[in-house]
């Protein structure tokens, strides 16, 4: 339950973030670096860091903010690869036949880049394991 929890919240924050970074290109790297710096901290200089302890306690909320920090840095590079991976021509495409930027990135991008998100997702985890 704890995982199912932490990586749907995980996904939604990184995709919010990603679709923010190849908007506006010049944030990728710094949000890129935020999460890194969550992802690399330890989990118990993580509560420690968030102070978390004092204010949800040992328990449920204390691990699901650790592990939806470490989710995001892996999901905000995957999403984002993902969507880069999309041809221009569907894209151009999608726009002629009369997508709204936001209609294109929910019916067209997203769709085509989740073999992608989720290929490369695998792969990472696969490699760390």
């Amino acid at each position: 339950e704890l995982t199912v929890v932490a990586v749907a919240i995980g996904f939604v924050i990184s995709l919010v973030l990603a679709l923010v970074a190849v908007r506006w290109r010049w944030t990728y790297e710094p949000l890129a670096g935020i999460c890194s710096v969550l992802y690399a901290i330890p989990s118990l200089a993580l509560f420690g860091v968030l102070v978390a302890i004092p204010f949800f306690g040992l328990g449920f909320r204390t691990a699901l903010v650790a592990l939806v920090s470490y989710t995001m840095l892996i999901l905000l590079r995957n999403i984002v690869a993902g969507l880069d991976g999309v041809s221009p021509a569907v894209r151009e495409a999608s726009d002629g036949m009369g997508y709204e930027r936001w209609r294109r990135v929910l019916r067209v991008d997203l769709p085509l880049a989740t073999p992608s998100i989720v290929a490369v997702s695998l792969a990472r985890s696969e490699a760390t394991a």
